[in-house]
């Protein structure tokens, strides 16, 4: 042990008192060492063993390097320093290391000291960032008793399952909206209007009667800032209208630019998606990015979600060119002579209506998964010294 010098964390439960005492980082672990070779070839998509990589799982192998609970740390590659837990058996790849609890520490506490460590600033090099598993062992570093270590590992075991309970509340509501929106499209779940009475029966029209599909233009990162506005006369008639981009190849470098900003396709949209853009804000969009503008007669907010729905996405693909998926592509002129059931505005509108109350569920519900996440990340920055 080389006891240097001993420091105090900011927040500490009551039961405890005296400075921790300082360490070199294996000295508070077991099996400190990197996992062992395995080919691409070798990983599968299904398997006995999970395959733990630098950046977490990989696949599945038939055979196993690791058996219990270890902490990895990626050492290779740009999120080198970043920490996985696993647990049961595993096949470990070099591109990690691992490491076990001992004498004086526990697993849960490793996990958390580790990630407040930010291991990713030892890096040896930018060009192919990298950990030397030696100068990893040699960091020195501060640690309390063990029984102080678990008592930290319980409390921070708590606020885990509050975050794991909050993500299992969205998963479900997302799967309730999936198949409320199923029900809601497919006609099987129907409203009543204001009076009472059932709304008319959805009629079949053709998609190219209410939208408009445009362009954007090739933009380049030379074009001076002050010049980017919206090109081509596409400019609203009116606050009620709104763009909704719909990414028609992802083999290309899609480009949104706003202004004073340049930005490889920050919605990070993939074959089929939609993704809605409103308000007063100018963009000048990439010519890989259509345009659509619904009239008066079709509510942007439905739209959006019946763009998005199950069904749609089936007839994307059904209308895509390409064998390859990074090829794929749907040509819109094709996609507004599709003739399709739709309910009259006032159903559209409720539609939305409820559909709207579900993503504020499910909004409410990551805001808190964020908070809680924040409030762990605070509490482990005054809990470790």
């Amino acid at each position: 042990m080389t006891n240097i010098q001993s420091k105090v964390p900011q927040l500490r439960f009551p039961e405890f008192s005296g400075e921790w005492s300082r360490f070199k980082l294996d000295e508070l672990c077991s099996d400190f060492k990197s996992g062992n070779g395995i080919t691409a070839e070798s990983i599968k998509k299904n398997g006995l063993y999970p395959v733990y990589g630098g950046n977490g799982l990989r696949g599945f192998s038939d055979e196993y390097t690791h058996n219990g609970e270890y902490v990895l740390i990626g050492r290779q590659g740009a999120l080198c320093g970043n920490i996985n837990r696993i647990s049961g058996s595993a096949f470990v790849s070099e591109h990690a290391v691992v490491v076990g609890e001992n004498k004086l520490s526990s697993i849960d506490w490793l996990e958390n000291k580790l990630k407040a460590m930010n291991l990713g600033k030892y890096s040896e090099s930018s060009a192919q960032p990298g950990l030397a598993v030696g100068r990893l062992k040699s960091l020195k570093t501060f640690a309390p008793d063990k029984k102080e270590a678990i008592k930290m590992s319980f409390f921070h075991s708590t606020v885990d399952k509050k975050i794991s309970l909050l993500k299992q509340k969205q998963e479900k509501l997302v799967l309730y909206k999936k198949g409320i929106m199923h029900r809601l499209f497919s006609q099987q779940l129907r409203f009543k209007n204001d009076n009472g009475q059932d709304f008319p029966n959805w009629k079949r029209v053709c998609l190219g009667d209410f939208i408009t599909v445009r362009k954007g233009e090739a933009v380049t990162e030379e074009m001076p800032l002050h010049s980017l506005t919206i090109k081509n006369g596409i400019e609203p008639k009116s606050a009620r209208y709104v763009r909704d981009f719909l990414v028609n190849d992802t083999s290309e470098a899609y480009k949104v630019v706003l202004p004073g900003d340049f930005a490889m396709n920050p919605m990070n949209l993939r074959f089929g998606a939609i993704a809605r853009h409103s308000g007063d804000r100018k963009v000048l969009l990439s010519k890989y990015y259509d345009v659509f503008y619904f009239n008066d007669e079709l509510d942007h907010e439905f739209m959006e979600l019946y763009l998005k729905s199950y069904g749609m996405i089936c007839f994307y693909n059904k209308m895509a060119t390409g064998t390859l998926e990074e090829k794929k592509r749907v040509h819109f002129s094709d996609l507004i002579k599709l003739r399709r059931l739709l309910p009259c505005y006032s159903e559209q509108k409720r539609i939305a209506g409820i559909l709207r109350i579900i993503n504020q569920k499910i909004n409410l519900t990551q805001q808190q998964i964020e908070q809680t996440q924040a409030y762990k990340q605070g509490l482990i920055q005054q809990m470790f010294v």
